[in-house]
């Protein structure tokens, strides 16, 4: 059953239109604006389509401002991430697999490589690796807001050309030591993506799933949220322009009978 969790978190997604829709609006505003000038207007016409240009134009700047402020926080700000599947698989034995299948676009010439930041709740070894073999992966460690968070750098086989579109595979393979991975899989939007899909596979078909958004990384009310029973062993959520700066997250409910225990977010 989907809810949402108030008439303000409805509100927002309604409003959230114009982060996309801006150069639209900004259109919209000037034409309005330019009928309410125009000789021979009805004067209640003009009247109204003067300053509905001018709300329009206010929240199309508005909305194209706050676009290129979150285009600089990004990771990747000189990336458009086109698509990309995360996809989580747990095996038996605490062992876990992470894939990231992406493709980017290169926003100017000379773009390298690409960064992703995640962040295991298990404890033990990780293993990275990257197709094609031409790229070369490396892993590091960020200090955020009090959080540690490991860092996948990708050097790409050349540098790309602007406009130029490359896809590739980030592969990350986990050993549980001592069970203490938690059953989610979580994606915190730090790119500008078209397309973001979030897949679990598991050993067995779990009970309850939940799928829920939450406004912040760190928030933990949800405005978001849908629970539902799960007919196979894998969950899949297709997400459109996924916002920047919000957290999308996937949690299951496992029976009596299974003992695994996962978790990663991002």
């Amino acid at each position: 059953m989907r809810k949402w969790e108030s008439s303000a978190a409805w509100l927002y997604y309604s409003l959230g239109v114009l982060y996309y829709v801006y150069h639209w609006v900004i259109l919209l505003s000037l034409g309005s604006i330019a009928l309410s000038l125009v000789p021979h207007t009805p004067r209640l016409l003009s009247v109204i389509a003067f300053p509905l240009g001018i709300v329009l134009f206010v929240g199309g700047v508005y909305a194209w401002l706050g676009r290129m402020k979150k285009r600089h926080e990004v990771l990747n700000p000189l990336l458009d991430i086109i698509a990309s599947r995360d996809t989580y698989v747990v095996h038996d034995g605490g062992q876990y697999e992470f894939t990231i299948e992406i493709r980017v676009r290169a926003r100017q010439s000379g773009i390298d490589g690409y960064k992703s930041k995640f962040r295991w709740t298990g404890r033990g070894q990780f293993n990275i690796e990257a197709q094609p073999s031409s790229v070369i992966p490396m892993a590091d460690y960020r200090h955020q807001g009090g959080d540690v968070w490991e860092l996948a750098r990708l050097q790409f086989p050349r540098p790309l050309r602007r406009g130029e579109e490359f896809s590739f595979t980030l592969k990350l393979t986990f050993s549980d030591e001592n069970g203490s991975s938690l059953p989610y899989l979580q994606k915190f939007v730090d790119d500008i993506y078209s397309e973001l899909t979030m897949r679990v596979v598991l050993p067995s078909k779990p009970g309850v799933v939940v799928r829920e958004i939450f406004l912040a990384p760190r928030s933990d009310i949800s405005i978001f949220r849908e629970t539902y029973r799960q007919d196979s062993n894998e969950v899949s959520w297709a997400i459109k322009r996924p916002r920047v700066g919000r957290r999308y997250k996937i949690s299951w409910e496992l029976d009596s009978k299974q003992a695994h225990s996962v978790g990663i977010g991002k």
